[in-house]
């Protein structure tokens, strides 16, 4: 296994990310929302960061336990897990508010 790429890593999450990027849209304009925006917007981007770092850790937990890499790792072929892992992760941090 060679060296860790800082860039390579970053590019791969991002890559997932996108799968989920209009959550986070939304997210930002309910908080211009007058009243109670501010507090259900940065309640959304709490849950959207808890759900996105549970997902993410499960797909590259997978990915490294069947011996891939990060070169060999393909967002495409994961994007389906990655989102029902992020589904999961809502429900766990919705647990403890």
């Amino acid at each position: 296994m060679g060296p860790f790429s800082e860039s390579l890593a970053k590019s791969v999450i991002k890559s997932l990310l996108k799968g989920i990027a209009t959550r986070v849209i939304v997210s930002s304009f309910i908080k211009f929302i007058p009243g109670g925006g501010t507090a259900i917007g940065t309640a959304n981007s709490l849950v959207f960061n808890g759900a996105s770092t549970y997902a993410l850790g499960q797909v590259f937990i997978q990915h490294f336990e069947s011996n891939g890499t990060l070169l060999t790792f393909d967002p495409n072929q994961v994007i389906k897990k990655f989102i029902a892992e992020f589904e999961k992760g809502k429900k766990k941090v919705n647990e403890f508010e």
